[in-house]
């Protein structure tokens, strides 16, 4: 993505789990590792041999916790559960905030939980709890939905986990497990994606189809998790899983999955979110056609991803403009510090190293040409006024900056890092009004910024995956549920 991310917006985190297979916290790892573009903050797994819950959690990333040669065996078991996190509530540098959380004594016995989303009213949720006498083991927004469902009096797992949920809108995707159960469900809005693929007599869960493929043509993709829609997998029963729909579906499915955050392999109601990002590269061309045109034939022109991001809507707008791609930054596979995502860095100055150690630029083919970069989107600058100051001081004639979502200039109240309008570059901080695509270029140094329309964005997400989608932040509308922040100083943009 084009900027960083500090803790006022971190949960954006990978779920995976395997059901009645061999060496299932193995598999799990494999599921987490690939999704670790999703959560870099932490990573932990919980394994049932039957009896009891074994668990795990560390701070950092998968790998360099959980190396090749690491014994598995020490979580044993046919049914596992694990998590990257990207942590929204909590201090992401606590151990008790890792995820899976788990619960030893409840109504349901051994329950472990883990939660991708961002809950709207946790705070007056974990206040009205904590009056009432409730003892948290964290400072997470995960953990209330844990102690919620550990002291419920219902006789089923799955009965507790739906009356914890009343009063509670979004955002969540959940997998919850007791020693036999496992249960996987999306809120009403269906904001964070949760899939099901067939393995062998088991079954796989994982927040992104992506994650399937790194079992070789083993895992078959079997269905989404629809919103409002809970599935059960039971020990008793291990080759079926049972559905339930336990609240009334209105899809509102986060824009920026389709945009950034998921894997450009994974796919949402069958398109592949490359494909999705390719036709958004060619409908910003489609906008601006006339700009454009006159670009296309000056053989100075130059298109340049900002990887790797960038790279298919950039790709999409050379196939309808015939603007020469070139790709003259190269990302530093190996450089110190430069893995992980600037948006999820921690604080500013770490985007800014991690912005530049990752890119390296071929500054030989800049001098005199018109560059124009092409990035997924423009959240508070950072990427883009780098680049931008590397490419000027390399000797670019004209810097023009593509960015294939509309502007960000709204805050996220279900689960994304812009929750200050300060922090968004296309917003006035004093008086948070709309900057012009003017004064955004001349704010990180470029000659001139093109978003793709509101209108071009809706209607590429209706023709590729036909679903609803949330996109107020991006000045369109949001889910029901948010009318209470729209009108606020720390929420702003759309409403339904």
């Amino acid at each position: 993505m084009g900027d960083g991310a500090d803790e006022l917006f971190n949960h954006k985190c990978g779920l995976f789990a395997a059901f009645n297979l061999e060496n299932a916290v193995r598999k799990v790892w494999l599921g987490c590792w690939v999704q670790q573009h999703r959560g870099e903050a932490g990573v932990g797994f919980v394994s049932s041999d039957g009896d009891t819950l074994h668990t795990v959690r560390q701070l950092g990333r998968v790998a360099e916790n959980f190396p090749v040669n690491t014994n598995f065996a020490r979580w044993p078991g046919r049914l596992a559960v694990g998590h990257v996190r990207y942590a929204t509530q909590g201090n992401s540098h606590v151990k008790q905030n890792v995820q899976p959380l788990v619960v030893r004594d409840s109504r349901q016995g051994e329950i472990a939980l883990a939660h991708n989303g961002t809950l709207m009213n946790a705070d007056a949720i974990r206040a009205r709890m904590i009056e009432n006498g409730h003892v948290f083991q964290s400072t997470t927004d995960s953990d209330l939905l844990l102690t919620r469902i550990a002291g419920n009096k219902a006789e089923t797992l799955e009965d507790a986990v739906i009356a914890s949920l009343r009063g509670v809108p979004a955002s969540y995707s959940l997998l919850v497990m007791s020693p036999t159960k496992l249960v996987a469900l999306r809120d009403r809005y269906g904001v964070r994606p949760l899939s099901i693929a067939r393995m062998g007599q088991g079954y796989l869960i994982a927040s992104e189809t992506s994650a399937f493929h790194i079992f070789e043509g083993k895992a078959k993709f079997v269905k989404e998790v629809e919103p409002g829609e809970m599935v059960v997998f039971d020990m008793k029963d291990p080759r079926r899983f049972r559905s339930i729909e336990y609240v009334r579906p209105q899809e509102r499915t986060c824009s920026f999955e389709f945009a950034y955050f998921s894997d450009p392999l994974s796919r949402y109601r069958g398109f592949e979110h490359t494909e999705f990002r390719l036709a958004c590269g060619k409908r910003l061309y489609a906008e601006n056609q006339e700009y454009f045109a006159r670009l296309a034939g000056d053989d100075r022109s130059r298109l340049v991803p900002i990887l790797d991001s960038g790279k298919q809507g950039t790709w999409g707008f050379a196939q309808a403009s015939g603007i020469d791609y070139r790709e003259y930054f190269q990302r530093r596979h190996n450089a110190p510090k430069a893995e992980g995502r600037s948006y999820t860095a921690p604080d500013s100055s770490e985007r800014d190293f991690i912005s530049n150690a990752k890119l390296d630029l071929r500054k030989h083919k800049i001098e005199g040409k018109i560059i124009i970069t092409g990035d997924d989107s423009n959240v508070r600058g950072t990427t883009a006024k780098n680049n931008n100051r590397r490419l000027r001081e390399a000797g670019a004639l004209q810097i023009i900056n593509l960015f294939f979502t509309p502007a960000v200039v709204g805050t996220c109240p279900l689960g994304m890092n812009h929750q200050n309008l300060n922090d968004l570059v296309a917003i006035e901080p004093l008086t948070h009004k709309r900057r012009t695509n003017k004064q955004t270029a001349k704010e990180i140094g470029a000659d001139d910024v093109f978003y793709l329309s509101n209108e071009g964005w809706r209607d590429t997400i209706r023709e590729c995956y036909g679903c609803g989608a949330c996109d107020g932040c991006l000045g369109g509308s949001y889910p029901a549920c948010c009318d209470k922040y729209t009108n606020k100083g720390e929420y702003c943009a759309g409403r339904e």
